[in-house]
């Protein structure tokens, strides 16, 4: 997009003023349309000023000169006049999907990227010339909306809104900081009553070690006389190493400090502090890290936000690397002020702020706990047991006998899912099938549950459970503690004007839909209307409900390849209960997205279709097809279904008329239907729709990464992809529409297929007629429609 300040002259004025260096002509400005609050914040923290200016004019200069300081100076500038300025907090960028500090965090993690763009002059230009701090801060945001437009052109990321699973351990340090604050940010408790006994238990703590410490504390003065008056990283850990070698030859854990990513083996991220077994090797990892720490040299109450992302990205950094851990131990050191913290799979919470001067036996407690725990303590669980050959098995629940334990083997690690406040899937190859590990919501029927009424009703095409056990609970962990509205804490309001796939997206009107109940399924039309208008679906489609506003104590969270898709119910406790079960499920097969031939492909759906059918009919619905949960299987050893559904994590009762009503949409957001989408009840139809964006998404993009399917096939360079992930429900619903119901568009779509693929099209247009006019059917009509589709298309490759 074009930036909207115009082309400027760089000749250099002659100076009129001494007190100011003078460049060119002030460039005309598109002046943003500020919130209310937005305008109290920039008033109350005005920017501008002479040395402001000046600044920013020998950052221009240096740029001018392609200076190798300008980078610096850049950065420099940016960060003391804006994302310090606590109106940057307070201030939306363009999109009013983030606020500026983070726009500019993205920028600046990324500015040698934007050397050669103009948008970065420009505002320089701007800062240099406009003496109105509503001026200034327009130039910000429009700084940042044509950066952001640049990077996303060139296959970059945009400002994040997306939860921290779907970003690589590589992801810049803003870009996944600002996805785990959107994970978080409803999840987040502090001066949580009882947590002090619950993790710090004197009781359980070497009071010796306590004592010794104390020795060095001055109760006459009311502080550590050793602590550092100018409390530097350094400074800080010597006075923390100081009082923990006294305890040192009997503590298990000991404390470590590094000062960049070049001091950890896998050159992750950089921890200020943090606390390691001592039998652990030299080299610094994620793997055997048991508490995370950060430090500032200054306290600022209204920086927690900014602290608060830091730590978290240490602690999702260790629980990728260590995804079996219950829970985590962090805390903060700023200035002389301590915060302790626990992470665990329901979200963070804390002690609250601790002075280290005026609560020493409340400090030394900490120290003494993070040097001496082990075990349950640091959230450690007995998974896995090891035999007299030192393999790893699981102690599992048989589901034919449950008398009988299964001792099975466990191979190797094959998944794992990166994000903190979340399932936590991990699974494991074994010679039985894949050991599923996932912290299920509590409050509802789990994945488990509907297994093994799948299994008990004898359900085909869907994975089987084969033993089960449940392992341990946030409830447990969470015992003693207190967690309400009080104790939550409250991030600055963004207020977003249009809802936004996110997170915690505000849920969804519901609208009206028939039972769908499992006695229409032979008898009755579907009683589900499919209407897909050719327009944008109306404004008021998607709007907020009085009764489940942002406040409510309904949230949800979603996500994207192998994600969260889950909706949760807060209990009156504060937070989402999940338990920890393990699953051993057979088959072991492949995903969907790995298939090799055209025929392999059809295949595959065609019988994971099939069990799907099966399902609705034993009375179940699946509620999140995706390429993630269906998988290639091996015909001869799975009753001929060449592929299955996995993955009942999403299932909802099929015969339940509360369905979808308060829940809002969920799925995964790509191959989610219009109906869903713009809030009506879930139904078997809309599955099957999710189906065919199933399909449409491996011909025309997942092909593309394949050389024996594309061939010498020129690769299409539009790419609809982004439009059914990114943007307002209603921007992804009316694209939905769109393919529905518009026949150019669907086309559009169809046209990116590979040549080898070419047969696929009429499949993909049968299924979508069938879909469109599912209302007018019975199930069994539809799905017959679906399968003889499927076979004509086998058929034609044949």
């Amino acid at each position: 997009m074009p930036f909207p300040f115009p082309s400027l002259s760089r000749k250099r004025g002659l100076r009129t003023r001494p007190a100011e260096i003078q460049l060119a002509p002030p460039p005309q400005v598109i002046v943003h349309k500020f919130h209310q609050r937005e305008l109290q914040a920039i008033e109350e923290q005005s920017t501008n000023s002479l040395i402001f200016r000046n600044q920013a004019r020998k950052v221009e200069r240096l740029m001018e000169e392609n200076s190798p300081e300008w980078r610096k100076k850049a950065e420099q500038f940016l960060i003391h006049h804006f994302i310090e300025n606590k109106a940057s907090q307070s201030i939306l960028t363009k999109d009013r999907t983030t606020d500026v500090q983070n726009g500019l965090y993205q920028i600046i993690y990324n500015l040698n990227d934007y050397q050669r763009t103009g948008p970065m002059k420009f505002a320089f230009q701007c800062f240099s010339s406009n003496k109105s701090d509503e001026l200034l801060w327009s130039a910000v945001i429009t700084m940042i909306d044509s950066i952001t437009q640049q990077s996303q052109l060139a296959g970059g990321c945009s400002v994040p809104r997306l939860t921290s699973h779907r970003f690589p351990e590589g992801t810049g340090r803003s870009t996944l900081e600002d996805s785990i604050f959107v994970e978080l940010k409803d999840h987040v408790y502090r001066r949580v009553p009882g947590f002090m006994d619950r993790h710090f238990n004197k009781d359980h703590l070497d009071e010796n070690m306590m004592v010794a410490m104390l020795k060095d504390y001055s109760y006459s003065e009311m502080k550590w006389p050793k602590f550092p008056d100018v409390p530097t990283e350094n400074a800080v850990f010597e006075f923390l190493s100081d009082l923990l070698d006294k305890c040192s030859d009997s503590a298990p854990n000991m404390l470590h400090h590094t000062t960049s990513t070049k001091d950890f083996k896998d050159h992750k991220s950089q921890v200020d502090l943090f606390f390691r077994p001592k039998s652990a090797d030299g080299s610094n990892t994620y793997s055997d890290m048991l508490v995370v720490g950060e430090h500032k040299q200054t306290f600022w109450a209204d920086k927690f936000k900014s602290v608060f992302g830091q730590v978290s990205r240490y602690v999702r950094f260790v629980y990728s690397d260590q995804p079996l851990r219950a829970f985590v131990h962090a805390f903060t050191i700023q200035g002389s002020m301590l915060e302790l913290f626990v992470y665990d799979r329901a979200g963070a919470y804390s002690s609250g702020v601790i002075p280290i001067h005026r609560k020493p036996e409340i400090f030394v407690r900490a120290l003494v706990g993070y040097a001496t725990m082990t075990g349950k303590d640091m959230g450690y669980l007995d998974v896995f047991q090891k035999n007299e050959n030192g393999d790893s098995f699981i102690e599992l629940q048989s589901v034919e006998n449950q008398s009988e334990v299964l001792h099975v083997s466990v191979i190797k690690q094959i998944f794992h899912q990166n994000a903190i406040s979340c399932r936590g899937t991990t699974c494991f190859s074994t010679p039985l099938g894949v050991l599923k590990l996932s912290w299920c919501p509590d409050d509802r029927e789990s994945e488990l549950d509907y297994l093994l009424k799948a299994r008990s009703k004898g359900i085909t095409g869907v994975a089987t459970t084969l033993a089960f056990k449940k392992l341990s609970s946030i409830r447990t962990q969470r015992a003693g503690l207190e967690f309400t509205g009080k104790q939550q804490h409250r991030f600055r309001d963004l207020f977003d004007e249009s809802p936004q796939w996110s997170p915690q997206l505000s849920p969804v009107s519901p609208g009206k839909r028939g039972p769908g109940t499992r006695s229409t399924f032979l008898e009755s039309p579907s009683p589900k209307r499919r209407s897909f208008p050719n327009k944008s679906p109306r404004s008021g489609m998607v709007q907020q409900d009085e009764a489940t506003g942002p406040d409510s104590p309904t949230t949800k969270a979603k996500g994207k390849e192998m994600g969260e898709a889950v909706t949760l119910k807060l209990l009156p406790t504060g937070y989402k209960p999940r338990a920890l079960t393990a699953i051993l499920i057979t088959p072991l097969g492949k995903p969907i997205g790995e298939y090799a031939t055209a025929e392999e492909l059809l295949r595959a759906m065609k019988d994971a279709t099939l069990g799907h059918r099966s399902l609705f009919e034993g009375g179940i619905l699946h509620c999140d097809i995706s390429t993630n949960n269906i998988i290639i299987t091996d015909p001869s050893k799975n009753g001929n279904f060449h592929g299955m559904l996995i993955d009942l994590d999403m299932a909802r009762d099929a015969t339940d008329e509360r369905r979808g009503k308060c829940d809002g949409p969920t799925g995964t957001i790509q191959f989610i239907s219009y109906d869903v989408l713009t809030g009506e009840k879930h139904n078997f139809a809309d599955d099957l729709e999710s189906f065919l964006y199933v399909l449409l998404w491996l011909c025309s993009q997942n092909a593309w990464e394949k050389k024996d399917i594309c061939g010498d096939d020129k690769k299409p360079r539009a790419n609809f992809a982004r439009r059914w992930t990114h943007g307002t429900l209603n921007d992804i619903a009316c694209e939905k529409a769109l393919v529905m119901s518009d026949r150019e568009r669907f086309q559009e779509i169809l046209e990116r297929f590979p040549t080898s693929l070419n047969s696929l099209k009429a499949v993909c247009s049968e299924i979508r007629h069938v879909v469109r006019k599912s209302h007018t059917r019975t199930p069994q009509e539809v799905y017959d429609s679906i399968d003889r589709a499927y076979e004509r298309g086998i058929a034609s490759l044949e």
